[in-house]
């Protein structure tokens, strides 16, 4: 139901389970802990878990390195509609992050995040993987949009080592990130499309071992990106001099 609801420590919403509000201006979960907020799924399951969501609702960082929303070890884990703000008040101190897609003993597949915003976070999204595990594919990331206030190294999609294959960024808006999107070594399989960059110290960061990146139809106001290994191609893109970019540079 709607108004503001304090807690500390993590929520964990289970196998088949969800937590629905009434509006992301209507309902507000504010954590003060350090560390993760709510998880979805389970960090130590050895078998995907199914059936987990949240939506509609706000939830508050109320700590320097607060974690908003966990996916772990999910199977088509749901986050829609949901706005996740961190304390901007906390300035260069402010080491949050939003949202993780997490891969532990069982991986993690088709997490769908629709509609959700993040901001006053360093780390608007990530995905990861445990080490020596599978690392999370096939997400989908749907009107979000990430605003990191340029701290420092601050990301608006942190796309992790070896993850990522199969992901889709589609719409959305990043503004005021040190990197929007970074691909770390061996991540690829990359789409985003109509996606809008803005105020970006650079829109795409690419490590020289990321691979299959492709943008298409995205706006940006400066296209600043850093490529070396030659794995990023650009299909009819605009800046906001209205000018297309088409830069089709090897197979994916």
């Amino acid at each position: 139901k709607g108004g503001v609801f304090l807690f500390s420590g993590t929520f964990t919403i289970p196998s088949d389970f969800s937590i629905v509000g009434d509006g992301s201006r209507a309902s507000t979960l504010k954590g003060t802990n350090a560390g993760l907020l709510i998880r979805l799924g389970d960090d130590a399951a050895s078998a995907l878990i199914y059936g987990t969501s949240i939506k509609d609702l706000r939830i508050l960082i109320d700590n320097a390195v607060g974690i908003g929303i966990r996916l772990s070890n999910t199977a088509i884990g749901k986050v829609d509609n949901v706005y996740i703000e961190g304390n901007a008040g906390l300035g260069a101190g402010n080491a949050s992050t939003g949202v993780e897609i997490y891969s532990g003993l069982a991986s993690n597949l088709f997490s769908n995040l629709n509609g959700v915003t993040v901001n006053h976070a360093k780390i608007g999204f990530k995905m990861y993987r445990a080490a020596g595990q599978a690392p999370p594919t096939s997400a989908l990331f749907s009107q979000c949009t990430a605003l990191c206030d340029l701290l420092a190294n601050s990301r608006g999609i942190d796309i992790g080592e070896s993850s990522g294959q199969g992901t889709s960024i589609i719409s959305g808006n990043f503004e005021f990130c040190v990197d929007a999107v970074y691909g770390n070594d061996n991540s690829k399989g990359v789409t985003i499309v109509g996606t809008r960059f803005e105020s970006n110290t650079r829109d795409v960061f690419l490590t020289s071992l990321a691979r299959n990146y492709v943008l298409m139809g995205v706006t940006s106001d400066n296209y600043s990106y850093s490529d070396s290994g030659n794995n990023l191609t650009y299909l009819a893109s605009s800046n906001t001099a209205n000018t297309y970019k088409t830069d089709i540079k090897g197979v994916v």
